[in-house]
């Protein structure tokens, strides 16, 4: 089993978004700006992605 580098950058990108999102919830007393919404949707699509290149 090889794994992709492709799969990588995906993941390191959605933990990146993921950090973004919590900075963001810390920051603003636990709710979520509209901008941390975005990013939490960008995280998880990236994540979903890394997980099909890594796994399947």
């Amino acid at each position: 089993m090889s794994i992709s580098i492709a799969g990588l950058i995906f993941l390191l990108v959605s933990i990146v978004f993921f950090g973004l999102v919590l900075r963001n919830f810390w920051t603003h007393r636990h709710s979520l700006t509209t901008e941390a919404q975005i990013w939490l949707r960008l995280a998880m699509i990236f994540g979903i992605v890394a997980v099909l290149l890594l796994f399947v």
